[in-house]
C-alpha cells in the first residue's frame, strides 16, 4: 500500500472518530439540557410548596447518636400529618393534626411501614404540657409535634410532611377516584359527615347510597369516609381508614402517566407543608414502582392504652414502655427495645395519671 493510499485511509478514519464524538456530544448536549429543563420544571412546581427549613438542634431525639446513625442509614422516616386546615395559611399550626402516621421506608427492600398514632393520644411536649398530640399540633406548630414524638416514643424522625383536606380530595380527584369496600354503616356515616368537608375544601360532592358493598368515591367522599369515627374502634378503625386510602393512592401512583402526575402537582402542591428538600423528594420518588406497604399499625397497641370516659377523652398509653418498645419493633425489628430514662419516668407519670382522671 502506497503512502499516499495509507494516508488516505488514516484520514478516513479519523473523519469517522471525529463524526462520531460530534454525535456524543451533541447528545449528551441534548440530554443536559433536557435535564435541565425537567429539573428547573420540578423546580417550578416545588416552588408551589411551602417548606421549613430545620437548623441543627431544633429536632429533638433521646436517642443515642450512634444509635440514630444506624436506623437513619437503613431507614427513611417521615412524619405524615394531615391537618384539618380550611386553607393553606394553617398548614403548620392552628389546625388540629386530626392524621398522624409515621412513614418508615426500608431504604434496602423499599417495604413501607405505617404506624398511626391515635390524635387523643395523652403525651407530654417539651415544655412539660400534657394533652392530645392533635391539639399539640394546633397550638405550638409542627416542630413541637414532630419533637414531642420523638421524645416521648424514643423515635428520631427528621421530616414531615402536612397536607390539608383540599390537597388530599384533589389529588384522589385527579386520580380518578377510589374503589373501596364498605359496609352499610359507613355509607350513612358518609352522608352524615360530607357535607362538613365540602364547607372546608370548597369541592362540590354529594352523598353516597347506604347499601354497603363496592364503592367507587370522589375525593371529598373518600376524605369523608377517612374521617369517620363513628363506626367501628372509634380512632382506631379511622386510623385504618386512613391507611387503607394511602395505599389505594400509593397502587394509583404508580400507574400514573407523566402529564397526570404534572397536573396533580400543580394542583395539590400549594395545600402541602414539609421539611423534606427537593433533591429528597427527587430521591424517593425514584423508586416510586418499587415500593410496597408492608406492615401496619396504630399506636397505642391494642390492649396496651386506656380510653378517658369523660372529661376531655384523652387515650392513655397502657404503659407507655411497653408501646414504645413495640413500635420500636414494628418500625425497625428491634427486639427486646429498652426504652429511654426519660420514656420510662413519662410512662409512669401517664399511669398515675390516668388513675386520677379515668
Amino acid at each position: 500500500m502506497s503512502d499516499h493510499e495509507s494516508n488516505k485511509k488514516a484520514k478516513s478514519r479519523y473523519r469517522r472518530r471525529m463524526t462520531v464524538l460530534i454525535i456524543l456530544e451533541v447528545f449528551f448536549l441534548a440530554l443536559t439540557l433536557f435535564m435541565t429543563f425537567c429539573y428547573a420544571v420540578v423546580q417550578r412546581k416545588w416552588s408551589l410548596v411551602e417548606t421549613i427549613n430545620f437548623v441543627d438542634g431544633e429536632i429533638e431525639a433521646n436517642v443515642l447518636e450512634s444509635e440514630a446513625v444506624a436506623v437513619q442509614e437503613k431507614y427513611t422516616t417521615i412524619m405524615f400529618f394531615g391537618v384539618d386546615a380550611r386553607d393553606n395559611d394553617s398548614l403548620v399550626d392552628e389546625a388540629n393534626a386530626d392524621t398522624d402516621i409515621i412513614c418508615c421506608i426500608n431504604n434496602e427492600t423499599k417495604e413501607i411501614r405505617l404506624v398511626s398514632i391515635l390524635r387523643d393520644t395523652f403525651l407530654e411536649t417539651s415544655s412539660g404540657k400534657h394533652g392530645k398530640l392533635t391539639a399539640h399540633y394546633a397550638a405550638y406548630g409542627v416542630r413541637e409535634a414532630l419533637n414531642t414524638i420523638n421524645r416521648d416514643f424514643d423515635l428520631m424522625i427528621g421530616n414531615y410532611v402536612t397536607v390539608n383536606w383540599k390537597a388530599v380530595a384533589d389529588t384522589i380527584d385527579l386520580m380518578g377516584g377510589m374503589d373501596i369496600e364498605m359496609s352499610a354503616a359507613e355509607g350513612k356515616a358518609i352522608n352524615q359527615f360530607i357535607w362538613e368537608v365540602i364547607d372546608a375544601t370548597g369541592i362540590q360532592s354529594q352523598k353516597v347510597s347506604e347499601t354497603g358493598g363496592l364503592y367507587h368515591l370522589d375525593g371529598v367522599q373518600t376524605v369523608t369516609y377517612a374521617r369517620i369515627r363513628s363506626v367501628g374502634k372509634e380512632d382506631i378503625t379511622r386510623a385504618e381508614r386512613q391507611r387503607t386510602v394511602i395505599r389505594l393512592m400509593l397502587e394509583k401512583a404508580k400507574d400514573m402517566n407523566m402529564a397526570t402526575l404534572s397536573r396533580i402537582a400543580d394542583t395539590v402542591l400549594p395545600g402541602i407543608s414539609t421539611s423534606l428538600r427537593l433533591n429528597d423528594i427527587l430521591s424517593l420518588l425514584s423508586f416510586v414502582g418499587d415500593y410496597e406497604i408492608g406492615l401496619t399499625a396504630t399506636v397505642p397497641f391494642e390492649g396496651y392504652y386506656i380510653n378517658q370516659e369523660g372529661g376531655s377523652y384523652y387515650v392513655y398509653c397502657d404503659t407507655l414502655v411497653d408501646n414504645v418498645s413495640m413500635l420500636h419493633k414494628i418500625l425497625y425489628d428491634e427486639k427486646d427495645y429498652e426504652p429511654s430514662t426519660y420514656v420510662k419516668e413519662l410512662s409512669k407519670y401517664i399511669t398515675k395519671y390516668a388513675k386520677r382522671h379515668p
